[in-house]
């Protein structure tokens, strides 16, 4: 397999800027394998994809992201038809300065630790949406010190595991779930995907996730909710609809029960911030 290095200067076009920020949906990510003499953070803002670094696959969702050091060899196998990514590239020395404020080891622990996929709260999608928002060159890079601050915290306060050991067919039938015809179905989809009997998927379930099958299918569409009422322009009623929700007050009630906001009122607030 043919191999490339990517240089930062080469794709930074801002002088004197230690970061690049992309958000990549709708067309076809990389398959080129490559590495960097940077650092990069790649995160799944909706949809999945087949990540390959290194000598292993990773399959990523929804909030999952995975931090990939200069000597890191990737690329992008395959990808759900919504698949949406965020990409923050960071200039080497930026990078290593930020994170020895944290923690003198984390780079050395970084570096020498297998790759792992981690999956971040709430928080880092809210930053993302600042850092989309218009506005001017210096606001830009404050927010993208504050999302690789927030990172490199998240990170930093838990230690590295490698992927969930469930069984390949599980894993590959939760990656699945990302496609919207399967969320907005919900259970079905997933015990039509997985092939178990819903006593068995929801033992495993409970074994390697500790969840229910219940609070795995909410999760699943309240996270695309959220997400769609703010990078989205569907209508609060066609969400409700999108994510599986026949009563939009229904939708409205749980909604509000998870996130002590009305999704209106979480459009009106990122409204005013764009």
């Amino acid at each position: 397999m043919q191999k490339q290095t990517y240089l930062f200067d080469d794709f930074c076009v801002l002088e004197d800027n230690n970061y690049i920020f992309q958000i990549v949906a709708e067309r076809k990510l990389t398959s080129i394998y490559h590495c960097h003499n940077f650092y990069e953070i790649v995160m799944v803002l909706d949809g999945s994809i087949l990540h390959q670094v290194n000598d292993a696959r990773y399959q990523m969702k929804w909030g999952d992201f995975m931090i990939l050091c200069p000597k890191d060899y990737h690329r992008f196998i395959s990808q759900s038809s919504n698949a949406k990514i965020m990409s923050l590239s960071i200039e080497y020395n930026e990078f290593s300065l930020f994170a020895t404020a944290f923690n003198n080891h984390f780079l050395k622990e970084l570096s020498a630790a297998d790759q792992a996929i981690m999956t971040c709260g709430q928080e880092v999608f809210d930053i993302i949406h600042a850092c989309t928002s218009t506005k001017t060159e210096s606001y830009y890079t404050y927010e993208y010190k504050y999302l690789l601050c927030t990172f490199i915290k998240y990170i930093s306060e838990i230690s590295l595991q490698k992927p969930n050991p469930c069984p390949q067919d599980l894993a590959n039938a939760l990656a699945q779930m990302a496609e919207p015809d399967n969320i907005r179905i919900g259970l079905p989809a997933l015990l039509s995907l997985s092939g178990y009997s819903h006593s068995h998927l929801a033992r495993l379930m409970k074994k390697y996730f500790h969840t229910t099958l219940h609070s795995y299918i909410l999760n699943l569409k309240m996270e695309k909710a959220y997400n769609d009422i703010i990078f989205s322009q569907d209508s609060l009623e066609d969400i409700s609809y999108n994510v599986g929700f026949a009563s939009f007050s229904h939708f409205n009630k749980v909604f509000k029960e998870k996130y002590h906001i009305t999704p209106s009122a979480l459009r009106k607030t990122y409204r005013k911030i764009v």
